[in-house]
């Protein structure tokens, strides 16, 4: 899963095919595209025991289990869709001021409620999005052989945070003095894969058509698997139910015909938008099920 992933993302790096500010493409980081974070649904946003998820993989010829933790912060919850709105808004603000990134980022929140599409601003979204960015901040993120640290082109065992800190305007700043900005400090592995442009090109537009955020992220998942399935001539993505379920991340189901229910308005969404040709069903139990999906015309455009 994960070495597939680093080659071929690496190999587009090399070919130069990877924009930093181009129109509405929105380079995003690909260890935050294929590793599970936010919530998909409001009561998923509430929980309190946070996500674990494991794999067996194959490295240099042996087996090892790796792990990706997200441990929410008691007093705020766990990290649902507003926060992956406002995560997917500071993406916009990094490509639209061009790369390389730096810390810190400053921002208002002002800019950043008009890249979530949100017009008619009051107390109460300003309130949201400070919230939003101090839960990102106290999220703690524990990998064990599962993000890649491009940089040194190795997985990192590390906690670590999606955000370092967030200083607003008025706060003190690391050096005693008053903040008259906003700043964010992004965690120092996201923003040296940003900078050695370990990501993914968003087409930021098809993203926001999407109508559900399990299409979107499917979107997000399926689009990084594709470039290398597709460069490697490989007809079709297979998953185990239940390792999907942990990836997206969705509750899993005890029964299959449930199963298929909550997929299927985001299958007939991703094969109408050309995203997929055909979703095809495998095992009579959600415990032994698979599910294959065949790539359609727009990864196929978006990997060449």
């Amino acid at each position: 899963m994960f070495q597939t992933t680093k080659t071929i993302i690496e190999k587009k790096e090399e070919e130069n095919k990877i924009p930093s500010n181009e129109g509405e493409i929105l380079p995003s980081e690909v260890n935050f595209l294929v590793l599970p974070f936010f919530s998909l649904s409001r009561e998923g946003s509430y929980k309190n025991d946070g996500l674990e998820y494991r794999q067996v993989v194959e490295r240099n010829g042996k087996r090892e289990e790796v792990v990706w933790k997200v441990i929410p912060p008691q007093e705020y919850g766990y990290p649902g869709i507003y926060d992956k709105k406002v995560f997917k808004a500071v993406e916009e603000l990094l490509r639209d001021r061009g790369y390389p990134v730096e810390n810190p980022v400053t921002f208002s929140i002002y800019q950043l409620l008009n890249l979530m599409g949100k017009k008619n601003h009051g107390g109460r979204d300003y309130r949201e999005v400070r919230e939003s960015m101090e839960r990102l901040v106290a999220t703690t993120i524990k990998s064990k052989g599962t993000f890649y640290y491009k940089n040194e082109k190795r997985y990192l065992d590390e906690v670590f945070h999606l955000f370092s800190r967030v200083v607003f305007s008025g706060e003190k700043l690391p050096n005693g003095e008053e903040a008259e900005k906003n700043y964010l400090y992004l965690n120092s592995w996201l923003l040296e894969n940003l900078n050695k442009y370990y990501v993914r090109p968003l087409d930021y537009e098809y993203y926001k058509s999407l109508d559900s955020e399990l299409s979107k992220r499917l979107y997000e998942l399926l689009g990084v698997k594709c470039y290398g399935l597709l460069n490697d001539g490989k007809p079709y993505l297979r998953y185990k139910y239940g390792n999907l379920c942990k990836l997206l991340p969705i509750r899993k189901q005890d029964y299959l015909s449930k199963a298929k229910q909550i997929f299927a308005p985001a299958h007939q969404e991703l094969k109408s938008k050309n995203f997929l040709a055909k979703v095809n069903w495998k095992g009579s139990s959600t415990n032994g099920s698979y599910i294959t999906y065949y790539p359609g015309a727009k990864p196929r455009s978006e990997s060449n």
